[in-house]
Formats: C-alpha cells, structure tokens, sequence
C-alpha cells in the first residue's frame, strides 16, 4: 500500500512567458464624463421617492398588524415606525434601480 500522492500526477506549473496576456482593465470599466452635465439623465430619484413612500406604508401596515397580532397592543407607535423604516429603506434601493431605468 502506498502512502501519499502517485508519482506523475501532480498539477503542472505553467511558466510566466506562456500565459495568455491580461485583459486592459480600461476596456471594461465605463468612466463618467469630466462634465457632469454630460451624464445620463434619468428617473432614479423620482423612483426612489415613490418606492420610499408606497412600501414604507405597506411597511407601517405590517407593523401595526404585528401588534395586534399580539392581543393587547398597548403601544404600537414602535411597530408602525419601525415597520415604515424598514420598509422605505427595501422600497428606496427597489425604486431607485427601477427609476434609473428609465431615460429622461
């Protein structure tokens, strides 16, 4: 029985000078324009207000069911503020990918 690796299976090491050359890294990167002015204009605030707005309320909706979920609600100012953050901040990234979708 053999310990250990077999003889003539070891991975080969491929010299320096035979390896395909490095992509240019400035073919695949996309630079904006010195001038501001000159970028892309699109609805990527305008979406991330709207989605901000309409699931953070479906957020505040959530929360406040959660407390009732439990019986007595005695407070549930934490659940609904708590549920609209969450859900703006969700709603804000989704609808700030979703406006910058469409061109001015």
């Amino acid at each position: 029985m053999m310990l250990g690796p077999r003889p003539g299976h070891g991975q080969r090491i491929v010299p320096p000078s035979t390896l395909p050359p490095a992509a240019d890294v400035r073919t695949l990167t996309w630079a904006w324009p010195p001038d501001s002015s000159q970028a892309p204009q699109t609805h990527w605030l305008e979406g991330a207000i709207i989605g901000g707005v309409v699931i953070g309320f479906l957020g505040a909706v959530t929360g406040l069911g959660l407390c009732h979920f439990d019986d007595p609600c005695d407070s549930p100012a934490p659940f609904v503020i708590g549920g609209f953050a969450l859900g703006a901040l969700a709603g804000v990234g989704l609808g700030g990918h979703i406006g910058a979708a469409f061109p001015k």
